[in-house]
């Protein structure tokens, strides 16, 4: 009996998309912005009761000063609700981030600061883009430590990034740029490539649970 060919796509795309689980399971989760946009999709926005990491225990001892890349893995749906009031607008995303060392492509934790900026995408009358930050969150090392992620991914040590922007910043509909910056300890910024998305319209996502409210997590406008 014949065996159908594999879609050599999804063999090579497999191994990310078990990394970003890890990552999740494991924690909980400012440059111009050049990427094509991505479909969103039908499914439902995540309820996150909490947009507060849960506290860890101490992190493996896997961490590097020298950071020289930044990576960054999106789902295919990574939209969050953190509202509280059933609606489940979405109001913010997930996504998973490993830094490289000069030593291994394998991810390791950074002694660093982690700076994540969403941008808002729009165009000009000559429709040339500009983007418009939006929201740009913080983490200092002590800040990122219960993001880390407490098991080892087939892509190493990763941080697991759940964040909300609030219902005051209306995306719904719109594009967005993130783009993911490191500040090694010696002043150098490490900077990711920009992911684009299509943010879903509240209407496309149906009302959740009730969960408790949230405290604040660090960020600035």
């Amino acid at each position: 009996m014949n065996k159908k060919p594999q879609n050599r796509a999804s063999v090579f795309l497999r191994p990310f998309a078990c990394a970003a689980a890890i990552v999740f399971a494991g924690a909980p989760a400012c440059n111009n912005p050049n990427n094509q946009m991505q479909e969103t999709s039908p499914y439902k926005a995540t309820k996150q009761p909490t947009s507060e990491p849960l506290p860890i225990s101490a992190p493996p001892n896997m961490e590097e000063s020298n950071i020289i890349r930044v990576n960054k893995i999106f789902d295919s749906f990574p939209w969050l609700s953190f509202s509280n009031d059933g609606s489940g607008r979405v109001n913010g995303f997930k996504c998973a981030v490993y830094l490289e060392g000069p030593k291994s492509t394998k991810g390791v934790f950074g002694s660093g600061t982690m700076v994540i900026t969403m941008y808002r995408l729009d165009h000009d009358r000559l429709n040339r883009e500009v983007p418009t930050e939006m929201k740009c969150w913080t983490f200092t090392r002590e800040e990122a430590l219960p993001y880390r992620a407490r098991n080892m991914s087939m892509l190493g040590w990763g941080y697991g990034f759940r964040l909300p922007w609030g219902d005051d910043i209306r995306v719904s509909g719109r594009k967005i740029a993130i783009v993911i910056k490191y500040v090694r300890d010696d002043g150098r910024v490490v900077s990711s490539s920009r992911k684009v998305l299509r943010v879903p319209f509240t209407g496309d996502v149906q009302p959740m649970p009730q969960r408790e409210s949230q405290p604040n997590v660090n960020a600035r406008r």
